[in-house]
C-alpha cells in the first residue's frame, strides 16, 4: 500500500517543522506512525493512499495539559464611576508570555442600566492582563462581577482556568467618604511595643478625593510632640509616645456630602526592662576561647523571656543587623557558651548583646563591653585545624549553624594573608580528599 503521511506542528518553528517532515517522510508506506511530542505544542497528522478511496484523518496531541496560576493583583475594588479604573491579574506558567491566552468576561448585576458590556467600554494591555474600565461606562451604586479565563493557547480548553472577582463603584458626590482604617507596623496582632514606631494606614473611598479633610482622635491622649501625620491620611506615632495599655484611635474623614470614621484598638506592651550581663572571662582570644555569657535580672510581666545573644566589633554597630554575628536565636536559657568570631580589626570597644523578647514580641537589647584578642595563627595548618573544629556535620538549631559559619568565615582573611595564592590551601583540601577515598 503507497501510504503518504503529512504532520503539522503548532506553534510552527522552523526547527519543529523540520523535525516532522523528516519523521513523516521515514513512515512513508508504513502503517503506522511514531514520534516524540513537545511541551505545549499539537500535532495535525494525516495520512494519504493512492488508492481511488483516501482515508484522512486529523488527531491532536496534546502534551501535557498545564494550568497556569491566575490571582487579581490590585489592593482594593471599589471604584469611583467618574474616573478611569483597572483590575490587574498577574498569570504564573513556565509557557511564554506569547503562548498565554487571556479572556475577559464581564457579568453585568440584572439591575444594572447596563445589559451588555461592549470592547469599546474598555481597553486591554499588558498582554491582555489589564482591563481598563472607560468613565462613566458603568453606573455607581452598583457592585459588579468580573470573571477572567487564562490558559495556553495551542491547548485553551484543556488548560484554562477562571478567576472571579467582584467590585463596586461610587457615584462621586452622591454619598460621604468610606473610611476603612489598619495598623501598618503590627507584629502580634493588635499589640505593639512601646519602644515602636506605630504606623496607621488609611483607605477612603470618596467621589471627591481631593476635597478630603482627615482628623484623628487618639485616646488616651498622646503628647504632640509624638506625633507626625495628625491632618493627612496616615499618622505615625514615634517610639515613646505611647505607654502600656489599651488605646482607641479614630480617624474622621469629611468632604460636603458628609462623614465618616473608622477606629481601631491597639493593644501597648512595654519591652522588658534590661537585666545585667557578665561574660566569663572577661578577656580572651578570639576563636579559641569558649566564653560564658550570663543575663539576669529582666523584668517584665509578660513571661516566660527569651532571650538572643550576638556580638558586635564595635559599639558604633549596635542595632545595625548587618554588623550582627548572631550567637544564638531566641531560647529560653539564660546562659551560654560560645566562641567568639575573629575580629576584622583591633579596637577596644567588643561588645556583646543580649535582647529579652516577652510573649507579646516585645523586644529590648541590653550590652557590656569586653577585652578580645584577636586569633593571630602563623600557618594555614593551624587556621584548617580550627575550622576544622568549629562545624559540625549536621545541625538541629539554625541560629546554632549560622553561628558556627560566622565564626569559621570569621577567619578566611587571616587564611587569606597567610597564603595569598590560595596554594597551600587547595593543597590541604586535596590532601583531605584523598584520605576520605
Amino acid at each position: 500500500m503507497n501510504i503518504t503521511w503529512k504532520i503539522d506542528a503548532y506553534p510552527f518553528t522552523t526547527t519543529e517543522t523540520g523535525r516532522v517532515q523528516t519523521i513523516a517522510a521515514n513512515h512513508a508506506n508504513k502503517t503506522f506512525l511514531t514520534f516524540s511530542v513537545l511541551p505545549y505544542s499539537y500535532y495535525v497528522i494525516s495520512a494519504t493512499t493512492k488508492i481511488p478511496i483516501s482515508q484522512y484523518y486529523t488527531s491532536k496531541l496534546i502534551y501535557p495539559v498545564f494550568n497556569p496560576t491566575v490571582h487579581f493583583t490590585n489592593p482594593t475594588f471599589e471604584f469611583d464611576v467618574s474616573l478611569p479604573f483597572s483590575l490587574t491579574i498577574t498569570v504564573t506558567s513556565s509557557c511564554s508570555t506569547s503562548d498565554i491566552l487571556v479572556m475577559w468576561d464581564p457579568v453585568l448585576e440584572t439591575d444594572s442600566p447596563i445589559k451588555t458590556l461592549l470592547p469599546s467600554h474598555y481597553t486591554l494591555t499588558n498582554g491582555n492582563k489589564t482591563i481598563t474600565f472607560k468613565p462613566y461606562v458603568l453606573t455607581g451604586g452598583f457592585s459588579y462581577t468580573i470573571k477572567v479565563q487564562v490558559g495556553h493557547k495551542v491547548n485553551f480548553e484543556q488548560s484554562a482556568v477562571t478567576v472571579e472577582q467582584s467590585f463596586t463603584l461610587l457615584t462621586p458626590g452622591s454619598s460621604p467618604p468610606v473610611v476603612r482604617i489598619s495598623v501598618v507596623t503590627n507584629h502580634n496582632d493588635m499589640v505593639v511595643s512601646s519602644a515602636e514606631r506605630l504606623v496607621i494606614a488609611s483607605n477612603v473611598i470618596s467621589g471627591l478625593p481631593t476635597s478630603l479633610k482627615y482628623a484623628w482622635s487618639i485616646s488616651p491622649l498622646v503628647d504632640q510632640e509624638f506625633i507626625a501625620g495628625a491632618g493627612t491620611s496616615s499618622i505615625e506615632i514615634l517610639p515613646g509616645g505611647l505607654v502600656e495599655g489599651t488605646y482607641l484611635i479614630t480617624l474622621y474623614v469629611q468632604d460636603k456630602f458628609g462623614t465618616d470614621s473608622a477606629s481601631i484598638t491597639v493593644i501597648v506592651n512595654d519591652p522588658p526592662e534590661p537585666g545585667t550581663i557578665s561574660v566569663s572571662p572577661s578577656k580572651g582570644t578570639a576563636v579559641i576561647n569558649s566564653f560564658l555569657i550570663n543575663t539576669n535580672g529582666w523584668v517584665d510581666d509578660d513571661r516566660p523571656l527569651l532571650y538572643r545573644y550576638a556580638f558586635y566589633e564595635s559599639s558604633e554597630d549596635v542595632g545595625k543587623l548587618d554588623k550582627m554575628y548572631l550567637l544564638s536565636n531566641f531560647t529560653t536559657e539564660n546562659q551560654i557558651t560560645v566562641r567568639l568570631p575573629n575580629p576584622k580589626t583591633t579596637k577596644a570597644d567588643y561588645v556583646i548583646a543580649v535582647a529579652a523578647m516577652d510573649t507579646f514580641g516585645s523586644v529590648k537589647e541590653n550590652y557590656t563591653k569586653i577585652t578580645l584578642q584577636p586569633y593571630s595563627p602563623t600557618t594555614v595548618d593551624e587556621v584548617l585545624t580550627q575550622m576544622n573544629t568549629i562545624v559540625q556535620n549536621q545541625y538541629t538549631d539554625p541560629a546554632k549553624a549560622l553561628s558556627d559559619i560566622n565564626l569559621a568565615v570569621s577567619l578566611l582573611p587571616t587564611l587569606q594573608k597567610l597564603d595569598p595564592s590560595n596554594s597551600s590551601v587547595v593543597a590541604k583540601v586535596n590532601e583531605y580528599i584523598s584520605s576520605r577515598n
